[in-house]
């Protein structure tokens, strides 16, 4: 089509600048005169030309801005547009057009001027230009613009290679975004968008690819100049792996039998898990609708409680945005539950919340025993915080508190107040309460002189996350046993004394019989039997004689009893073996060369041991002159002491004689008995061996016996391990030496 220059319009054809012409003759054409032509840096031609030539020339992104011009049809008004155009050389342009639309032509008709580059930092603003061009097209996510007629503008790499993929074939500037291969139900899809877009509407949509199984997330937003909307871009992002994820929480959400759901900014519901679900339609007898308002400031009827606790909730965490957690009861389900609420805060704005309860009842339940389980006791206990003021405590504690202030103990209530009117009482508990802040965990026993009671006390600190943060007391009042151990004190006491006084008693009837009897005894031996003529008379005597021995020989076991037993304290040190047997030897030497005793030892292994010497002379002293008492008729007695060293340090001594020995079936427990007989002989006391297991056991070791009838007899002492650091004397008192009956 060519079109002839025609300046009708005197106005017009007067101006320096170049002339614009854009009207419609069956299609939309251009006329430029030559000035114009310069002006916009391209070839001066007489002729006109399509319309396209010209968006060619300005590019597509500027073109809707002119159509935007030619739309504008009050000829009253002068219209003015400035565009850049990149001209052959590859400069850039910044073009004023100034004109009107004529409406009788169906033309608009103008100049176009060249604007003078007054910005100095234009340079630097369109190379920002083109790095931003050069960042888009290195982004992997898919970005591209469209004009009023969803048509193609502008686009990066990314977003054309993804289309020819797609469908085969490249596309270019001006081409339709919705290509005729796409099935109908996304056709009506991308327009839906394209033209929600072109409405001013900014909003993102996810959508599934359906022949790659594969997520994307568009961000539309509309391209507005001057007000006007001229077209759109949009930016595509994969979220595939996001949408997994979300996937793979969901159903981790959906599994849990905790209940989770989420309210928007409005208090509308969103989503929740199917937990969640069950037990909304437990409470209200119908499904969850997603949006259904959750905050009603006015409930009624049965659910008016549980809607006014989860009002409160809801409104407090999306006005203050902080986190929030509390105990709920469930009245449905009989159920306590843990809630836990977050606030949603996208780009610092709260958008909604997010709830989770977890069943907490059976701790609830064991908290509620032991809750009762500690009030139901007298003993106090309470707990305090780093500032020593009351956390919480049991009744009986408040109770006491209240009988000694008339106050009502409450939390955050001071342990040691300023007005603490006790002399001592409050240095002293403000000790205990520091000793605990620094860490210790002690037992401490004090008299409280409100009650004049004996109490125990214990105290403990609370540590959290490894820090202290405050201190427990469990005090326990023990009046009645503080009660107890002085009665027995004094019980003891009184046994004390009337056994010291039971003991001196027999100590002085057994020396003041023991002086007649001997008396007795001498005056039987001065008696001149001769002179007796009846032999009754003689047998009397004999009699009479025998009787005063045996009450002697009485008279001094009772001696020997009394001053064992009267020992409370002996001396020991550590004595050798061998000189103990020579010296018992020594003793008995007349005993021994009379019956012909062999009495042989072996102390190899062991030759001392850590006792009392007269204790331990008493010992061998005793078992010696049994292994010679009871020998076997017409044998030598033969006595063999040996010794052997335990690995714990005790030392085992051993005395092995050939004697007539005894039946232990029948001698059972009574072997180590007071008076216990088991031999018939006339001499035979019963007193030996029980003296030798009290003096074992006295110095902390012990006596056994093995033996068979005719076979001999074998007593085994064991002697305990000298302690390691040895007193130079044990102080203890010797009643016997007291009262001088070491006669």
């Amino acid at each position: 089509m060519t079109l002839q220059l025609a300046f009708a319009d005197p106005l017009l054809a007067s101006v320096t600048d170049g002339y614009l012409e854009i009207g419609t003759e069956g299609e939309r054409y251009v006329l430029l005169s030559a000035s114009a032509a310069g002006v916009m840096g391209l070839a001066p031609e007489a002729k006109g030309r399509p319309a396209s030539w010209l968006q060619e020339q300005l590019g597509h992104e500027q073109w809707p801005r002119i159509e935007q011009l030619l739309q504008e049809q009050d000829s009253a008004v002068p219209q003015e547009l400035e565009v850049d155009i990149v001209a052959g050389s590859g400069a850039i342009k910044r073009l004023l057009l100034r004109g009107m639309y004529m409406p009788s032509g169906l033309v608009w008709r103008g100049v176009v001027r060249l604007l003078p580059d007054t910005d100095a930092h234009a340079p630097m603003a369109r190379l920002e230009q083109a790095s931003q061009a050069a960042l888009i097209n290195a982004n992997c996510d898919a970005i591209w613009s469209f004009d009023s007629q969803h048509r193609l503008l502008a686009g990066n790499t990314a977003f054309k290679k993804v289309f020819e993929q797609t469908f085969g074939q490249a596309i270019a500037v001006a081409d339709s975004l919705i290509h005729p291969s796409l099935p109908a139900s996304l056709k009506e899809t991308w327009q839906a968008w394209y033209q929600k877009t072109l409405q001013g509407v900014s909003f993102s949509e996810q959508f599934l690819i359906s022949h790659t199984n594969h997520w994307f997330e568009y961000h539309f937003s509309p391209i507005i100049q001057e007000g006007v909307v001229v077209g759109g871009c949009c930016f595509s992002k994969d979220i595939n792996a996001q949408r997994l994820a979300e996937g793979e929480r969901d159903a981790l959400v959906s599994a849990t039998l905790d209940p989770i759901w989420s309210l928007d900014a409005a208090g509308r519901y969103v989503v929740g898990n199917r937990a969640y679900q069950n037990l909304h339609k437990l409470r209200y007898g119908r499904e969850i609708i997603k949006g259904e308002s959750f905050i009603d400031p006015n409930p009624t009827g049965p659910n008016a409680a549980a809607t006014l606790f989860w009002n409160d909730i809801y409104q407090n965490v999306l006005a203050n945005g902080t986190f929030l957690e509390t105990e709920y009861f469930n009245d449905i389900t009989s159920l306590w539950y843990a809630v836990s609420v977050n606030p949603i805060i996208i780009d610092n704005v709260i958008t909604g919340v997010v709830c989770h309860t977890v069943d907490v009842s059976a701790k609830k339940r064991e908290a509620i025993e032991k809750e009762a389980l500690i009030n139901s006791t007298d003993d106090w206990m309470w707990s305090f915080d780093t500032d020593i003021r009351f956390i919480t405590g049991n009744k009986a504690f408040k109770d006491f508190v209240v009988t000694i202030t008339g106050h009502i103990i409450e939390t955050g209530y001071p342990l040691l107040p300023d007005n603490y009117k006790i002399e001592g009482q409050l240095e002293l508990w403000g000790k205990n309460y520091r000793r605990t802040l620094a860490g210790e965990a002690f037992v401490e026993e004090i008299h409280e002189v409100h009650s004049d009671s004996w109490l125990l006390l214990s105290f403990n600190p609370i540590l959290q996350d490894g820090k202290i943060v405050g201190g427990t007391c469990l005090t326990k009042n023990v009046s009645h046993l503080k009660k107890a151990a002085l009665d027995r004190d004094r019980l003891i006491s009184l046994l004390n004394k009337t056994n010291q006084e039971l003991r001196q008693f027999a100590y002085m009837v057994s020396h003041d019989l023991r002086a007649p009897v001997r008396n007795l005894q001498a005056l039987v031996k001065l008696f001149d039997k001769s002179e007796l003529a009846s032999e009754h008379n003689q047998e009397v005597l004999e009699a009479f004689g025998a009787t005063a021995n045996q009450l002697n020989d009485t008279l001094g076991n009772l001696v020997d009893l009394l001053i064992a037993k009267s020992k409370t304290g002996v001396t020991s040190k550590e004595i050798s073996l061998e000189y103990m047997c020579q010296k018992v030897g020594g003793v008995i030497k007349q005993l021994i060369l009379e019956k012909g005793a062999v009495i042989t030892n072996n102390f190899e292994e062991d030759s001392c041991v850590y006792f009392n010497e007269s204790y331990l002379e008493s010992v061998f002293l005793n078992l010696a002159t049994n292994a010679i008492k009871y020998a076997k008729p017409g044998t030598a007695p033969r006595l063999h002491v040996t010794t052997e060293k335990e690995p714990n340090g005790w030392v085992k001594v051993r005395f092995k004689d050939q004697g007539r020995g005894f039946d232990m079936g029948v001698v059972k427990g009574r072997l180590f008995g007071l008076n216990e007989r088991f031999h018939t002989d006339s001499d035979s006391k019963g007193v030996g061996l029980y003296l030798v297991k009290q003096q074992m056991e006295a110095m902390g070791g012990s006596i056994t016996a093995t033996s068979k009838v005719n076979e001999g007899a074998t007593f085994t002492l064991r002697f305990a391990p000298a302690p390691e650091n040895l007193p130079a004397e044990n102080t203890g008192l010797d009643l016997g030496a007291v009262m001088g009956l070491h006669q």
